[in-house]
């Protein structure tokens, strides 16, 4: 059945840091199921791998440049990969405002990479870039009025609904101008998220899904995956939780069965959307190893695309028996995109996610 989502003010932890550690091997393995996947390395396509992992160096020093499977690639200070596939021409990069028949909306959305000092380095793009308003910046759009701030922590907090951005007006409520993150277009076009941190860390894959909670629940029952981060440290990316003046919601689906909901009408700020951003329902997050995967419902009026081709192509998980995998995987019904291939000196399978997702499954021995 469909279930309707009231709405309500959502808070959301994107800001908060996280030690830069490497990323571990997940533990807390059920009883009798296959051994969790680790994070293996996300995958891009770039007319000019080189450059764009000359670019991303830039931003994010503490990264280092590496080799995996053939594929140039970047490992960010916490120990998170990102290769590519070099392709003829520039891949399609939607962001908001950009999605158009020819750059579609993946369930793919962004980057989430904190640095020490968020500000500064919005000022070194700047800088270095006099172009970089006009070209990479994304405005976050404060209120329909379509005001806009450089950093989250400009306006008011906890992704107020527009009526709640008006009475924090009336009532004379102060932002903080503490932490939070700031929005552009990264190398090759791709959306990024620099948030305030400890230290630099990748932290987040920003994605969206077309039925939230079913993906939750396709995660979980199809790769295992798990509610906590593999070091029990906390997690980026809480899901939202309602605050203190919000309505009651109704109680949350818990199985397959009741996971289809209804994308809340009423939209919340800021937003890099001008017309808002839709965050109910709330959103939703698995993990593999220490990394986060966090997915708010499809922002578009139309079904995600195939991930296949586009920008951010797939991600990758680490497998220790990629046959059983297969024979699992193959039973439940999950669709193959490509069988058993070549990766470097091991084997990958590549499967698809339920918002046509990529996901590829590689052999670690």
């Amino acid at each position: 059945m469909i279930m309707k989502i009231a709405s309500f003010a959502l808070c959301v932890v994107v800001a908060s840091a996280v030690a830069a550690a490497g990323v571990m091997t997940q533990t807390g393995q059920p009883s009798g199921e296959l051994r969790r996947p680790g994070f293996h390395h996300l995958h891009m396509n770039s007319p000019n791998p080189s450059a764009t992992i000359n670019e991303f160096l830039k931003v994010y020093p503490a990264s280092t440049k590496v080799t995996d499977g053939g594929f140039e690639g970047i490992r960010s200070a916490n120990g998170v990969t990102l290769l590519f596939t070099k392709v003829n021409a520039p891949p399609p990069a939607p962001g908001p405002g950009r999605v158009t028949a020819k750059a579609p909306q993946t369930a793919f959305w962004h980057h989430v990479w904190a640095v020490s000092d968020g500000r500064a380095t919005l000022k070194r793009l700047r800088d270095g870039d006099p172009s970089f308003d006009q070209t990479k910046f994304i405005p976050q759009f404060t209120s329909p009025a379509g005001g806009t701030v450089d950093f989250s922590s400009d306006t008011f907090g906890g992704f107020l609904t527009t009526s709640q951005v008006e009475e924090a007006k009336r009532k004379g409520v102060a932002p903080t101008r503490q932490g939070g993150y700031f929005n552009w277009y990264g190398p090759d076009g791709v959306v990024m998220e620099t948030t305030d941190g400890r230290a630099e860390s990748y932290n987040i894959v920003g994605m969206f899904q077309d039925q939230p909670y079913c993906a939750l629940f396709w995660y979980r029952k199809h790769l295992n995956a798990a509610d906590q981060p593999a070091s029990g440290r906390g997690g980026q990316g809480a899901r939202g939780q309602p605050g203190a003046a919000a309505p009651a919601v109704p109680a949350t689906p818990t199985s397959e069965a009741d996971c289809k909901v209804t994308r809340g009408t009423e939209v919340s700020w800021p937003s890099t959307y001008r017309r808002g951003h839709y965050r109910i329902p709330a959103p939703q997050l698995v993990y593999f190893d220490d990394l986060t995967f966090r997915w708010y419902m499809n922002q578009e009026d139309r079904p995600l695309a195939p991930t296949r081709g586009q920008l951010m192509d797939h991600v990758s998980l680490s497998v220790t028996d990629l046959n059983a995998w297969v024979a699992k995987l193959k039973a439940e019904g999950v669709k193959f995109l490509e069988q058993p291939y070549g990766f470097g000196g091991t084997q990958a399978v590549l499967i698809e996610g339920p918002s046509r997702e990529a996901i590829e499954l590689v052999e670690k021995k």
